[in-house]
């Protein structure tokens, strides 16, 4: 429920006009890319604010045989010590993982992979050489029943094949900073996903 009012009140805020609803979402969209595209290419969080901060209990991580094999791909071969914690501010926003099932989720993550938008699910977050990866599950190839409007997305679980294809290490530097609401549709299978700020790459 906590999902869905925030999804109205977002739907509500770019909809500047009742009458011409599709023109308005569009136009509304657009004006957020370009501020947006300005606001990176000021590099305002560079200036103001880390990277990433771990925060809360960190703890020694023992990696999973996927989880080393991965970090290899990604050049990481030293990874004899490693610690793991669930909260990360990543360029200002706060992420916990291990999240995924209560009410209020901030495990949610968006990323792009081979161009388009993808989400997936943190579950931990891993400190190596002072390097930052999450280890993650991945939704599958999300749908968006009301393109061109990209705000509503429909995903469910991606299955073993996808899941192996994508990996389950992402460095936090890929992470996009921005919140993602979860509604849980009724057939107990799909979520519906909105992410508070940006917009989709489809």
């Amino acid at each position: 429920m906590f999902a869905f009012e925030r999804f109205n009140k977002r739907i509500k805020d770019l909809c500047r006009n009742r009458h011409l609803v599709h023109e308005s979402l569009s136009e509304s969209c657009r004006l957020d890319m370009a501020t947006r595209f300005m606001t990176f290419s000021k590099n305002d969080y560079e200036d103001d604010v880390p990277d990433c901060v771990l925060r809360g209990h960190q703890q020694y991580y023992c990696l999973t045989e996927d989880e080393t094999d991965e970090l290899h791909d990604l050049g990481v071969i030293d990874h004899n010590w490693s610690t793991s914690c669930n909260i990360a501010v990543i360029l200002g926003v706060h992420f916990r993982a291990n999240e995924w099932g209560k009410r209020r989720c901030g495990s949610v993550v968006v990323t792009t992979f081979n161009g388009k938008s993808r989400y997936c699910i943190v579950r931990k977050f891993i400190n190596i050489q002072n390097q930052v990866f999450a280890s993650v599950q991945w939704f599958c190839t999300p749908v968006y029943e009301y393109f061109p409007n990209t705000l509503v997305v429909r995903v469910t679980i991606a299955g073993d094949d996808e899941q192996s294809r994508l990996g389950c290490m992402l460095s936090v530097k890929k992470i996009i900073p921005t919140r993602v609401y979860v509604l849980p549709d009724n057939d107990g299978i799909h979520y519906n996903l909105m992410r508070e700020r940006g917009t989709d790459i489809v």
